[in-house]
């Protein structure tokens, strides 16, 4: 297939905790989709742009000119809060890229989907290469965030942030899905306000226990878990204790659940700041893995070969089936993902 270079600036947009909303509902999550998609391809289409295709919830697009990404990217954040149903993270940098057919491959892809990864609940966050491209346009302002280092890129990135005067945090109870909060702690956490922390953690575990125990033991096929350390990334030191004590709590109420063998502490503390090896026989690793590749190492290859073992070693998985019914249709792979689909249906 002819493969053509040209330079392009590549926006990606991801819906802010869609995986969480699939969890609560098929239908509800496929609804959201499909007005995600009613809201941005007019943008799009509006600016010049360039559809390239969807990956799960997120969307990546080309524009010929930097501005033009900008503009639209703020059109569709303007749009999506009014809309008041979801969130996006959008990420944009420019560079040189391969379209090869329907598709475009390169490093400034790769960038681009680094940087929505970062983004801020409703933010548009770019590179230095969009921040200088943009600078001499009155209407467009933007903010430095932050030096990040960037997955498979050699060198460190100045991240900016568009500003757009119009969007702030949506606060009306319409947004399912927003759940997610991005907390920048700049202060020490006082005792006192820990402790309440801490305390009023146990209570909503301690009923969501007392309410959901029968309902647990009679469904769940688990028989031994373990609560993983919580990691203290607020970049203060002191605050160090309090991961410990949510980490502590979650093991203390967990264990309170009937016919469920709880790990303790000092078992899986000698684990926390180490990566962990997965279950080779276990399906629901091999998919979990999958989906890390796909959605934020965008490696499609190793992705299919993870969805595929998971189906392997659990052909009835439901979740395996659909996470990769999503990455054949966002590689245009129509054929293989109608298959697929009638194989979980059998």
């Amino acid at each position: 297939m002819p493969q053509t270079r040209q330079l392009a600036a590549i926006m990606f947009t991801d819906i802010v905790g869609y995986t969480a909303l699939m969890g609560e509902g098929e239908q509800k999550a496929f609804q959201i989709l499909q007005k995600n998609r009613e809201l941005q391809k007019p943008i799009i289409e509006k600016y010049n742009g360039r559809w390239i295709k969807e990956l799960g919830d997120g969307v990546m697009a080309s524009f010929i000119t930097v501005s033009d990404a900008v503009h639209a990217a703020k059109q569709i954040q303007e749009q999506c809060l009014k809309s008041g149903e979801f969130s996006l993270r959008i990420g944009i940098h420019v560079g040189e890229i391969v379209f090869e057919g329907e598709d475009v491959f390169g490093d400034a892809v790769n960038i681009a989907a680094r940087i929505q990864a970062i983004a801020s609940v409703g933010g548009i966050f770019v590179s230095e290469a969009v921040h200088y491209a943009v600078a001499n346009k009155p209407e467009i302002k933007s903010s430095f965030v932050k030096t990040e280092i960037l997955k498979n890129v050699k060198e460190p990135a100045n991240i900016y942030e568009i500003i757009v005067e119009q969007l702030k945090p949506p606060t009306t109870s319409r947004n399912p899905i927003n759940k997610k909060i991005t907390t920048v702690v700049k202060k020490k956490i006082t005792v006192p306000v820990a402790a309440w922390i801490i305390g009023a953690l146990v209570l909503l575990i301690a009923v969501a226990v007392f309410l959901n125990k029968e309902k647990i033991s009679a469904n769940s096929g688990v028989q031994t878990l373990a609560v993983l350390p919580f990691i203290n990334e607020s970049g203060n030191a002191d605050g160090e204790y309090l991961s410990d004590g949510m980490t502590e709590t979650l093991t203390s109420n967990l264990s309170q659940l009937p016919k469920i063998k709880v790990k303790a502490r000092t078992s899986v503390f000698r684990y926390k700041g180490k990566a962990l090896v997965l279950d080779e026989k276990l399906s629901e690793a091999h998919n979990s893995l999958a989906y890390v590749l796909l959605y934020y190492d965008w490696d499609f290859a190793a992705a299919e070969e993870e969805f595929k073992r998971a189906i392997e070693l659990n052909p009835r998985y439901a979740v395996a089936h659909q996470w990769y019914a999503n990455l054949l249709t966002a590689m245009g792979r129509w054929n293989e993902q109608f298959n697929n689909s009638n194989e979980h249906k059998n």
